[in-house]
């Protein structure tokens, strides 16, 4: 898809989904039921999905979606609106339970020169925002934005990890 955008300059974008609270499911009913249950939200996105799309299970929780050929970020938005209607409604499972799930979603559109680590990151640094504003949302990455709170993350990580290395951390205890 990539080189396609290289060559016609068709927009292609990545919607990176996570299951909300999917690992209390899977404590609360147990991990077959857990892989009943992606399962059936994997029906619910393939049902969605478009002749052209690619939809895959990326490990645990996640799935990707690349849509290609969308036109543009509003499309794709579009696209994730449907996509968590439709995950919404009831699932039921094969035990006759009916369980309500949602997803977090987050939207990177694939421009020129990009490359799949790439468009791959950032929808997942979207869809973590979208997951840190609440349950059933979806998030576009914001190359300003997001690059700067990821690398101000990563400076602090490196910063703290510095300071232990050098022994200047230590621990103040104050009872309240």
């Amino acid at each position: 898809a990539l080189t396609r955008t290289t060559r016609s300059g068709e927009t292609h974008a990545v919607l990176f989904a996570d299951v909300d609270r999917f690992k209390l499911t899977n404590d609360s009913l147990g991990h077959q039921a857990g892989d009943e249950l992606l399962v059936l939200i994997a029906d619910r996105l393939r049902s969605v999905t478009r002749a052209g799309d690619t939809l895959a299970r990326i490990g645990g929780d996640e799935f990707t979606l690349l849509l290609e050929n969308i036109g543009n970020t509003e499309a794709a938005e579009r696209m994730a609106i449907r996509v968590l209607e439709w995950v919404r409604a009831p699932l039921t499972m094969s035990d006759g339970r009916t369980i309500s799930a949602s997803l977090s979603i987050g939207i990177a559109v694939a421009g020129h020169g990009a490359s799949p680590d790439d468009v791959l990151h950032d929808a997942d640094v979207a869809m973590y925002q979208a997951k840190s504003r609440g349950p059933g949302l979806y998030q576009t990455f914001d190359p300003v934005a997001m690059g700067k709170r990821s690398a101000h993350w990563l400076d602090l990580e490196i910063s703290l990890r510095r300071g232990i290395e050098r022994d200047e951390l230590f621990l103040l205890y104050q009872p309240v």
